[in-house]
């Protein structure tokens, strides 16, 4: 029992020090408001479900395709790369936030579709590898965007959040 105790302390103890190592590291790529945010050509919106358990829409899609227009409107992007699943016909992560985007009158040609963003490292990845990114601002909640700006900058990417 004792054994026990001690290798779950040791996995939260690492746990938390991951968690902390990602933030520290990416903390100074970080934006906390859109007036501070330097111009970009590209932002990188990473997909996510339109909906959650009980047909409630999904508030972290929301909170992206809100700031993706914002930024938008305030010329701090020109080009939204959305990177997203597309596993079936009917889920299709992409093709969802440009239809939310469009409603918002985002116009259609500055809407790039990525639909092989599995996961944050595929859609960070690609961005640059595929669709020639060097450098973007990645939007999406915080606790995403750590993650995300880390994966771009030990992968050589100029990401910020």
């Amino acid at each position: 029992m004792r054994l026990l105790i001690l290798i779950a302390g040791f996995t939260i103890l690492m746990t938390a020090f991951c968690y902390l190592h990602v933030s520290y590291v990416s903390s100074p790529y970080l934006y906390s408001s859109f007036e501070d945010l330097p111009e970009y050509k590209i932002a990188l919106v990473p997909g996510t479900s339109r909906y959650v358990a009980g047909g409630r829409r999904n508030i972290f899609l929301e909170g992206r395709i809100e700031a993706a227009h914002k930024l938008f409107l305030e010329n701090k992007v020109k080009f939204l790369l959305i990177s997203g699943d597309n596993r079936t016909h009917s889920y299709n992560e992409p093709r969802d936030m440009k239809e939310d985007l469009l409603a918002r009158g985002i116009p259609s040609n500055r809407i790039v579709l990525d639909y092989a963003g599995f996961r944050t490292l595929d859609s960070v990845i690609r961005a640059k590898e595929i669709f020639g990114a060097e450098e973007f601002v990645i939007i999406s909640q915080k606790f995403h965007i750590e993650r995300a700006v880390f994966i771009a900058r030990k992968r050589g990417i100029k990401a910020v959040g």
